[in-house]
């Protein structure tokens, strides 16, 4: 799984790197390039969000904002990481290290 800092709401824990605003126009610029990507390969984007950080009124806006700014493309499908894995797994084209199954 892509796990990464910049789709990560723990950069707003001591707000001197992002604020909620900041945060939104980031998932919303790193989703614009992989789905663009997308049209001709398979793109997956992971969103970490933390009860203490995201629960707050700001970043409840800006997570409601993104979710309804992504579902409005054609294509987008939500799903857990398992779900991901056993989608992988099951896919004869997927690259996968054998010593993982």
């Amino acid at each position: 799984m892509p796990y990464t800092l910049r789709c990560n709401d723990i950069q707003l824990i001591e707000g001197r790197y992002f604020s909620s605003t900041q945060f939104g126009e980031q998932l919303k610029l790193e989703f614009d390039q992989l789905y663009e990507e997308g049209a001709t390969r398979k793109r997956l984007m992971s969103v970490s969000t933390h009860d203490r950080i995201s629960g707050t009124p700001a970043q409840v806006k800006v997570l409601d904002e993104f979710l309804a700014y992504v579902t409005q493309k054609p294509g987008v499908k939500f799903m857990r990481k398992d779900e991901i894995a056993r989608m992988t797994l099951n896919d004869k084209t997927a690259v996968v290290d054998k010593d993982y199954r």
